[in-house]
């Protein structure tokens, strides 16, 4: 990222890890500025679509009392590295958006349940130290902001792998399957959901479906770099939300299987 923002080179990456995208923007941003460099983490499945679709349905009803990121995924084989970093990330802390400010994390959630689209009923839920803390409260006027995860995310055996002492688990992880095969990975399938409470009671909510994590990652990858060498961002370290059109960006995304859409109550 240094040696991109020295080249006066635009730079994106896939990073989905909390604390470093908090430190990238805390660290990177002046100098990106001055250079007029867009840098842009976290362009991923697990970043892009929430900051996005939370833009999208929190522009309906700004300022917002309450933002919350929900994610639920399905039949999701998750490669070592994927696991590594969803281990570092849970036992690393996190941070909390609270009355207009960060702050530590490490309290439980406040949606200890949420009904995603289609289900009959609440699902258990978790706090998720999802990125969307960091990028979201830059384009969307919030008090508050929480990610939470369908807990069925975690299978018996990653919850058997958070019991593992660290100094066992890399023997652990490398025993493993590198990853799911070619023909596994389009399996998995995911959902999130921006639901964004606005101060005057008004409601809004964004729904982003897709399926196969990887290949859609690379795909949201290789579409925000065409888009910085076609049409350039502004300097400084960005949300995706801030860096390209959400509905143009997501709506780019139809033909591998991505949908969205927003609806609002008054």
């Amino acid at each position: 990222m240094r040696a991109a923002i020295d080249a006066g080179c635009h730079y994106v990456d896939t990073s989905a890890e909390q604390l470093f995208v908090k430190h990238v923007f805390d660290t990177c941003a002046e100098d990106a500025e001055r250079a007029g460099v867009a840098v842009v983490p976290a362009l991923g499945y697990d970043i892009l679509p929430g900051d996005m679709i939370a833009h999208l349905a929190g522009e309906r009803v700004e300022p917002l009392a309450e933002l919350t990121i929900a994610y639920q995924v399905s039949e999701f084989d998750m490669t070592r590295g994927t696991i590594r970093s969803a281990l570092e990330m849970m036992h690393d802390g996190d941070l909390v958006y609270e009355d207009g400010a960060w702050a530590p994390g490490g309290i439980p959630a406040r949606r200890t349940s949420f009904r995603y689209p289609g289900d009959a009923r609440e699902a258990p839920t978790m706090r998720w130290p999802g990125a969307e803390i960091v990028t979201v409260p830059r384009h969307v006027r919030t008090s508050r902001a929480e990610v939470i995860i369908d807990m069925a995310a975690f299978t018996p055996e990653v919850a058997a792998l958070l019991q593992t002492p660290p100094d066992a688990l890399n023997a652990v992880i490398d025993a493993l399957p590198e990853g799911p095969s070619p023909e596994r990975r389009p399996a998995a399938g995911f959902t999130i959901v921006a639901e964004a409470a606005g101060g005057d009671g008004r409601q809004a909510t964004g729904v982003v479906r897709g399926t196969d994590i990887y290949g859609s990652t690379a795909v949201i990858a290789v579409e925000g770099v065409r888009r910085l060498l076609a049409d350039g961002a502004k300097g400084g370290v960005l949300s995706p939300a801030q860096a390209f059109d959400p509905a143009g960006f997501l709506d780019h995304l139809a033909p591998y299987g991505v949908t969205w859409e927003v609806t609002a109550a008054n």
